[in-house]
């Protein structure tokens, strides 16, 4: 009876797991924002996080976050878009929107992350 006390832990920490968005398990030191000229991805650096507490924040944020898959959606290029810096290279790069669309402000890989956690 005892071996079966488990189970319900064991299926609920899969579960879990399963959620989160492996592609933000990273460590970054800082993010360099670039405002999205015509939709290129590239554009002139507005400015640098550095501070090491909101990128951490907003990692697990985006860990935890919803998705809405958005490949076959007709939808506006992002504002900005986010490299994410670790050892001075860039490790993921991340789109964002100024104002949230139903609830998202971050894209990646044709999925909007159910994120409204603003930048500054």
């Amino acid at each position: 009876m005892r071996r079966f006390a488990m189970l319900p832990l064991m299926l609920c920490l899969i579960v879990l797991s399963a959620c989160q968005n492996e592609a933000f398990d990273i460590e970054a030191t800082s993010i360099n924002v670039y405002e999205n000229q015509l939709g290129s991805g590239t554009g002139k650096l507005q400015f640098t996080i550095k501070d090491q507490d909101t990128i951490n924040d907003l990692l697990a944020d985006l860990r935890r976050a919803r998705t809405n898959d958005v490949s076959n959606v007709d939808m506006a290029s992002p504002d900005f878009y986010l490299d994410f810096i670790h050892d001075e290279e860039v490790v993921l790069t991340v789109g964002y929107y100024s104002e949230p669309m139903d609830g998202a402000r971050y894209l990646y890989k044709n999925n909007l992350y159910k994120v409204t956690t603003e930048i500054k």
